[in-house]
């Protein structure tokens, strides 16, 4: 994953750049969209993330990747939201099971989310009483979670990313039209 750190770090930094400029409803429809998109396609794939493998990317599925980590990074140092989910998913569609996608991911996300905390601090955007919680929240869940996943295997991390899926949209489509 290092090859794709500083692709997901530029992208975060651009999307964090952007959060001024941008139509929030419309960005949260397209989000909305996308995820019913990999929630269908995760559901009808019913083997889809369950076995391990190796990650074997020829020159070609790796420029792809790169192109689409910069996307998932811009997207989330703008939004956040769903783009652990994102990453996740790419790598299960690259042939990875469920919680070898879930570890890459992660692995890139830290630096997703520092690249898009260092353009929030320099711009004062952070309110530290609820960042500081949500932060230590969030390591929580992800100790228990990791846990869970290793213990459980990836046939219980499919059903936890469809009930993520659901949730997110859930929340995104109640944002834009309620």
């Amino acid at each position: 994953m290092l090859f794709l750190t500083p692709v997901v770090i530029v992208g975060s930094v651009v999307g964090a750049n952007l959060i001024l400029n941008i139509d929030e409803s419309l960005l949260k429809k397209v989000i909305a969209f996308s995820l019913i998109f990999l929630l269908i396609f995760t559901l009808y794939k019913k083997k889809l993330g369950l076995k391990d493998k190796k990650l074997d990317l020829k020159s070609g599925h790796f420029v792809v990747l790169s192109i689409m980590v910069a996307i998932i990074g811009i997207y989330g140092g703008l939004i956040g939201i769903a783009a652990t989910s994102f990453l996740s998913f790419l790598f299960v569609f690259y042939g990875q099971s469920f919680t070898q996608a879930m570890g890459y991911a992660l692995f890139l996300s830290v630096f997703l989310s520092l690249a898009a905390s260092a353009i929030y601090v320099w711009n004062d955007m952070i309110i530290y009483s609820l960042a500081i919680p949500q932060a230590i929240a969030v390591s929580i869940g992800a100790w228990f979670g990791s846990r869970f996943a290793i213990q459980k295997g990836n046939k219980w991390v499919k059903y936890l990313f469809v009930a993520l899926v659901v949730v997110f949209v859930g929340k995104l489509l109640s944002e834009v039209y309620f």
